[in-house]
């Protein structure tokens, strides 16, 4: 039988491939050239869409890139990271990225370095932002301190509270910060 022939055939439609891109007279190189331009192609939309791309994406195809210098030059404008381990401006505005770099989350950072080996000292009590950010242990509903309305968020830096429109709407970008 074939598969006691060929045991890396894991089924039918593999050998049906095999069998079309033999008659196509398609090499490997052919089929890795075909999906770089096709994901080069998916990371130029996900760019004009203005959508961050992370490393997990980028480490799809981190072996093809590497041969080819002309596919690297387009992705060095989306990549977050500079190679010197600060951001790029673009992550810098992003209010996430804001809300995270804010001191009283230092501690939550310097925790997940002390778990994975790399700190061995414990930094101490941390705020967690699930319940400081959206007040899950509080007993009263907050106020947006601008409006009035219902708060939908706290700023890690200020401590103020928000309604939606007043925090990503109007783009609460803060650098004050009040602990």
């Amino acid at each position: 039988s074939v598969q006691s022939k060929f045991r890396k055939v894991k089924s039918l439609n593999q050998l049906y491939r095999w069998e079309t891109s033999v008659q196509k007279d398609e090499t490997n190189a052919d089929k890795f050239a075909f999906i770089t331009k096709y994901i080069l192609q998916k990371f130029e939309e996900g760019y004009d869409r203005k959508s961050i791309i992370h490393d997990m994406n980028l480490r799809l195809w981190a072996l093809i890139i590497s041969t080819s210098r002309s596919l690297l030059l387009p992705l060095y404008e989306v990549l977050l990271k500079e190679s010197t381990g600060t951001f790029r401006p673009r992550v810098q505005k992003s209010l996430t990225h804001n809300q995270f770099s804010s001191p009283r989350f230092k501690n939550l950072f310097q925790y997940a370095r002390f778990k994975s080996g790399y700190l061995t000292t414990h930094p101490g009590e941390f705020p967690n932002p699930i319940n400081f950010c959206y007040f899950e242990n509080e007993k009263n509903a907050s106020k947006c301190s601008i409006c009035g309305r219902a708060a939908f968020m706290r700023c890690a830096w200020c401590g103020e509270y928000f309604c939606f429109q007043h925090f990503y709407e109007e783009y609460h970008y803060c650098t004050n910060y009040n602990p």
